[in-house]
């Protein structure tokens, strides 16, 4: 990755940040900073059951439900810890397991930024 590269620009922002976040912030720190490459990303932690991916707030999500690991897209990628390309064109959602190890944490579905109206 160069320093030109819009990626590597997003992974020196989120890992700059990291330090200072609370648990609370780490949703809404990663999505500023793919917004400016037109992602929004949803980050689902698993419950302590194993049985729900519950999503981590920010704002723009209002109240997602959780998402059952049992027969879901998120739930395979969840417990087969290989990612998951779904969907076409504009609806093209990417869906990456979170691990820690061997912990798994959860997943992470990025996709589209939606366009508003007008174009932006």
């Amino acid at each position: 990755m160069s320093d030109r590269d819009p990626w590597a620009a997003v992974l020196r922002e989120v890992i700059a940040r990291s330090h200072l976040w609370r648990p609370g912030e780490l949703a809404a720190t990663v999505q500023r900073a793919v917004a400016r490459l037109g992602i929004r990303v949803t980050i689902y932690q698993i419950d302590v059951e194993q049985r729900s991916l519950r999503p981590l707030g920010r704002p723009q999500t209002g109240n997602l439900p959780p998402v059952h690991v049992e027969g879901s897209l998120a739930g395979q990628v969840f417990t087969g810890l290989e990612p998951l390309l779904t969907g076409s064109g504009p609806e093209r959602v990417w869906w990456l397991p979170m691990v820690d190890g061997s912990d798994r944490l959860g997943v992470v579905a990025f996709a589209r930024a939606r366009r508003r109206r007008g174009g932006r």
